[in-house]
């Protein structure tokens, strides 16, 4: 009776410790498992007044990093770039895909600093392994409104990461600030990462986050710029990197997909540090222009064009960013030709304060436009710029129908089709419209 009682609390404490384990995940299973299937709750979380910057390490095969992932992605839309209550939380990820395992991260190798033992693992300010703020724990809104681990002087130091396009390039500006006394030598943790990889976790769940994909290093490509700064004199550092890095995610473009994350350390890559600052290129205000108010005016139909019109096609350029602009472009009439912008009349820009506006107007011939073409855009586009955020808002075009001549449809005879000799009779020719003008 003794042994069978102690078998049965043997086998209780197994399925007790066997039930904790499915929290946490420390190795790679490559059986499909159903672990986590909620929605994180949208924290409300109170900013500390400072920055707060996470690593989180997880893979696709791991059912607990759906919920790790979500936490972090939702603190990120309430206090992140453009959030609802502060704009002063950050976060990168490493992430094992199932296309592509992990992403080979060196020469900083962040991965193997952070060394994890368990999925998830999120570190607040890279926090050590005996850390609380190294971690599985999923309320993120905790860890950030305590401070999420930053230096105690974080509320000191500051980073702004402005990044543009520039044909096939973005362009990336990263700028080091302080306000304390004295000079301070930091180094610039940066990285390109996709805002919302095309990939998910196995058997469903989120797209992950902030997926590390280059590292953004010094001139001799071995480790991260190191900047001396002190108050009134901040550091810019700048890079250019194919856009082609990252991948189109989250119904967005590779371009619009296209995050830059930074964070400032008070020392190099090869240990444990303070984290002073932390941010990315959709905190604070942004240049943005775009093209508006398209118009086609035909004084002979306002309901298309016969070829030979004489149309007037009429747009605006709008600083719609929160940045003035003073850096050139030109706000273009075109028409399509097929994909193509055929340009018409150019314009120069104005310096454009935020809000700004300045319109151009232009007469387009529609002699040589193609005789079979059903309609034909009009519109305009910016381009020449410098600095500009996002070019999905640089060009708008409105089709415009085209008056087609109407197709000749066969010859009927009115009435009975057998007809005497010297008999009158009639012949009904008909046309239809082939355009979407005539009715």
């Amino acid at each position: 009776m003794k042994l069978y009682q102690k078998t049965i609390s043997l086998t209780i404490v197994a399925l007790f410790l066997g039930s904790i384990a499915l929290t946490i995940v420390t190795d790679n299973s490559n059986s499909p498992a159903s672990y986590l299937d909620e929605e994180s709750n949208i924290s409300k979380a109170q900013s500390p007044g400072h920055t707060v910057f996470t690593e989180y390490v997880g893979a696709h095969w791991c059912g607990p990093c759906h919920g790790a992932s979500n936490a972090l992605h939702d603190l990120y839309v309430t206090n992140g770039g453009g959030g609802s209550q502060s704009e002063d939380y950050t976060y990168i990820s490493f992430y094992e895909s199932a296309s592509n395992g992990w992403p080979s991260d060196g020469p900083i190798n962040r991965r193997a600093h952070i060394n994890p033992s368990y999925y998830p693992t999120m570190v607040w300010g890279d926090a050590t392994s005996s850390s609380s703020y190294y971690t599985s724990n999923t309320n993120t809104a905790n860890f950030y409104q305590n401070g999420g681990n930053m230096d105690a002087s974080a509320a000191d130091y500051s980073i702004t990461v402005f990044q543009s396009e520039n044909g096939n390039m973005m362009d990336i500006d990263i700028t080091a600030s302080y306000t304390g006394s004295g000079t301070k030598t930091v180094t610039i943790y940066a990285a390109v990462t996709e805002e919302t990889s095309p990939e998910s976790y196995d058997g469903g769940g989120p797209n992950p986050h902030h997926v590390w994909k280059q590292w953004l290093l010094n001139n001799n490509g071995n480790a991260f710029e190191s900047v001396t700064i002190s108050a009134g004199n901040s550091v810019t550092k700048s890079w250019s990197v194919p856009i082609s890095t990252v991948r189109p995610g989250g119904g967005h473009s590779a371009a619009d997909n296209f995050l830059t994350v930074a964070a400032l350390l008070n020392g190099d890559h090869t240990t444990h540090r303070s984290v002073l600052a932390a941010g990315d290129s959709h905190m604070g205000p942004k240049m943005d222009l775009a093209v508006s108010g398209v118009t086609i005016t035909n004084p002979a139909s306002a309901d298309g064009y016969l070829r030979g019109d004489q149309i007037t096609v009429s747009a605006s350029a709008v600083n719609v960013g929160g940045l003035d602009y003073s850096n050139g472009g030109n706000l273009e009439i075109i028409y399509m030709d097929g994909n193509n912008p055929i340009v018409v009349s150019t314009k120069q820009l104005t310096n454009l304060p935020v809000q700004g506006t300045m319109s151009h107007s232009a007469s387009v011939d529609t002699t040589n436009l193609p005789t079979n073409a059903w309609s034909t855009g009009f519109g305009a586009r910016l381009s020449g710029l410098s600095g500009d955020g996002s070019s999905r808002n640089n060009i708008a075009v409105e089709d415009f129908s085209h008056d087609r001549p109407p197709v000749a449809k066969q010859a009927t005879v009115s009435g009975e089709n057998v007809i005497e000799r010297g008999s009158i009779f009639t012949v009904v020719a008909k046309g239809g419209a082939d355009d979407y003008v005539d009715t």
